[in-house]
Formats: C-alpha cells, structure tokens, sequence
C-alpha cells in the first residue's frame, strides 16, 4: 500500500469516527425529544405537537440524514482504500471462485460492503471491507449460502461470526464478533450489506 493511500485511509477511518460520533450526538438529541427519525410530529388534527421541540426534532433529522449519507462515502472511500490494502498473497476473484467452488477452506468469498451507521452491525463491530470467514453454522462462508443466510437472521438471537479484516498497513486480522439482530432506524435487522467478492 503507497504511503498516500495509507494517509487516506487514515483520514477516511477518522473522518468515519468523527461522523460516528456527530450522529450519536443527534440521535441522543432526538431521544431526549422523545422522537425517532419517524415519529409523528403533528398529533391527530393535523397540527404541530405542543408537547415536542418540533424546530429541534427537524434539525437532528436533518442532521442526521446528512450524517448517514457522509458515513456511506466514507464506507465506500474506506472499503476500496482497505481492498488495495490486502497483502499480495491474497488471491485474485477468479482465483478465490475457482477455489471455493474447490471447496477450499481458506476462499474468502463474502464481504461487507457497508455498515450502517447506529445499526446492530456496526454496535457489533463490524466495518466496511471485512471479509467474511465464518457466519453462524457456515465456515466458510460462501456465494453459496447467500440465499439461506436470511434463516440464520433472528432478532434477538446473536450470530457468531469470524471476520478477516484489512489493517492499513497491510496486515490482515481475524476478529470474532456476535452480532444480534434488532430493529432499528433502518432497513431490516442488520444494518449492513453483504456482497460476494
């Protein structure tokens, strides 16, 4: 990895920090309003509530909004930054899929292209660009499980999971997290998106 792409990388992952701590900030304002990003603001007349900082509430969800879509470029920038990062043994796509449709253990097929900022994945621990080891009862964790993987997919049930993430400076870790599915200001119960490499 060039040293300006470990410099933006570095920007990147502090630039996702600050984001991550802006956004906890607003969301504990619109919690301390007794709001959520889709709560009702007019009661049932049609008028504003009397009971809410209604000036507030809007500016934390706009905030908020902003936030998120900053947090997305900063995922994408960071993922394909990290993805320059891997060491040069790893192999290239056609030869992780010729491997894995080998049935070779060591194929790192699946990857997190983003983690939702306030989501069950990112409380977890998960980031954009790790690789995917182990999911639940699979190990490895192939294209192949794609279409089964929403059955693993409980709320309230944690799900252990082994991923290998990519360091700036080249190294690669392992890292075990549990991730436990939940509803939350977004889509579905995970707050990530999931690709095959």
């Amino acid at each position: 990895m060039s040293l300006q792409a470990q410099s933006d990388a570095w920007h990147w992952h502090a630039k996702r920090k600050q984001i991550d701590a802006e956004l906890a900030h607003y969301h504990a304002v619109l919690e301390q309003n007794q709001a959520t990003m889709s709560s009702d603001l007019l009661d049932a007349e049609g008028f504003p509530r009397a009971d809410l900082d209604i000036p507030t509430i809007r500016q934390a969800r706009n905030q908020v909004q902003r936030l998120r879509n900053d947090r997305r470029e900063a995922d994408e920038q960071l993922a394909t930054l990290l993805t320059q990062a891997l060491p040069p043994h790893t192999p290239s796509l056609p030869q992780a899929v010729a491997a894995a449709q080998r049935g070779n253990t060591r194929a790192r097929p699946m990857a997190v292209r983003s983690v939702a900022p306030n989501g069950p994945a990112a409380r977890a621990g998960l980031e954009a660009g790790d690789q995917l080891v182990r999911w639940g009862p699979w190990d490895p964790i192939t294209s192949e499980h794609m279409a089964a993987l929403p059955a693993t997919v409980k709320e309230g049930e944690a799900i252990p999971i082994l991923v290998r993430r990519a360091l700036v400076d080249g190294r690669t870790i392992d890292v075990s997290i549990h991730l436990t599915p939940a509803p939350w200001d977004g889509r579905g119960l995970l707050g990530c998106h999931l690709v095959p490499l």
